[in-house]
């Protein structure tokens, strides 16, 4: 039950207590005698314990430093990853168009989910939300990569497809951590209302038509990104109008479980979504992670919440280019 050391540390003890207490019975004349054999055999155990009781603390203190170090690193690291998403809201003051708004909840102190949202152009507005493989460091750095390819290219003029090619070669190469990332991206034009989209193994998203209910965007599926080079993804176009919301997400919504280990699930995702349909995007991912909160009762998170809520308020009239 107890360690070496504090077996000799207690029998030490013991000898010098029955020393002390033979040092009683005796007269004073024998003290000295029973005072230095006491000392002595303390002071002698206490020599022996000493040295790797000192290298004992020394360890630890080294091994605590070297943990609040490597927490000041992550938390550094939490607020980097943190800066390069879009966190400022509202978004765009300057337009009426459309309204924004998104959320990031890692499981660990940095994350593997992300969302983003630019403009590419005046009258374009582009949407991604990604979930990497795995969890913490590595983690981060892929999303890190895959999140600036996304945009670099997107940024090109490049479609929604023509991007998911040219970022799943690039993450193919050397990937020998074999890591992949689902993803889903969109441009919304706000003259049109036509929305483009390309997705790359991630769930589905939903949609809300004016005055109707919340319903699966019945798209086509394709291999996720990092895997497999030379992918041809495909597009999908809609057209939203006035009223029309869309909702992206990732997995560690349906998959959050509660004590009883259920899952959030589908079905009360969909269920959430019916409840709140009538919410404004901040309002409405609000709603959503409150009713999470509720469903796990305090569980830990096992895995990254990522949300993005776009609703469309009207069109705008198209842009005259000289």
């Amino acid at each position: 039950m107890f360690s070496l050391k504090i077996r000799i540390l207690l029998i030490a003890l013991f000898l010098v207590t029955c020393l002390n207490t033979i040092y009683v019975l005796y007269s004073r004349t024998n003290s000295l005698i029973f005072s230095v054999a006491s000392s002595f055999i303390l002071a002698a155990v206490c020599f022996l314990i000493s040295k790797p009781v000192y290298a004992s603390f020394d360890g630890y203190s080294k091994a605590r430093l070297e943990r609040e170090r490597l927490g000041v690193e992550l938390a550094i690291a939490a607020r980097i990853q943190a800066g390069m998403i879009p966190y400022v809201f509202p978004a765009f003051p300057g337009r009426t168009e459309f309204d924004i708004y998104a959320s990031m909840l890692p499981a660990k102190e940095i994350g593997g989910d992300f969302y983003d949202f630019f403009l590419i152009d005046e009258d374009n507005l582009a949407i991604v939300i990604a979930d990497i493989s795995g969890k913490g460091i590595p983690s981060a750095l892929f999303m890190s990569i895959t999140k600036t390819l996304i945009k670099n290219n997107a940024c090109l003029g490049k479609s929604p497809a023509e991007v998911f090619k040219t970022v799943n070669n690039a993450l193919c190469e050397n990937n020998n951590s074999a890591m992949f990332v689902t993803a889903f991206m969109a441009y919304y034009n706000t003259s049109s209302g036509n929305l483009i989209y390309a997705n790359a193994g991630h769930n589905p998203p939903y949609i809300k038509k004016s005055g109707k209910d919340y319903e699966i965007m019945k798209i086509e599926p394709c291999l996720v990104l990092g895997c497999i080079e030379d992918i041809e993804y495909k597009e999908g176009t809609i057209t939203l109008e006035s009223g029309d919301n869309i909702f992206l997400y990732t997995d560690g919504i349906t998959e959050a479980m509660n004590p009883k280990r259920e899952l959030f699930s589908e079905t009360r995702l969909h269920d959430t979504l019916q409840k709140y349909r009538e919410k404004q995007p901040k309002e409405l991912i609000n709603a959503i992670k409150h009713e999470i909160d509720v469903f796990v009762e305090g569980e830990e998170q096992a895995d990254d919440i990522t949300m993005l809520a776009l609703k469309i308020d009207h069109l705008t009239m198209p842009k005259k280019h000289p």
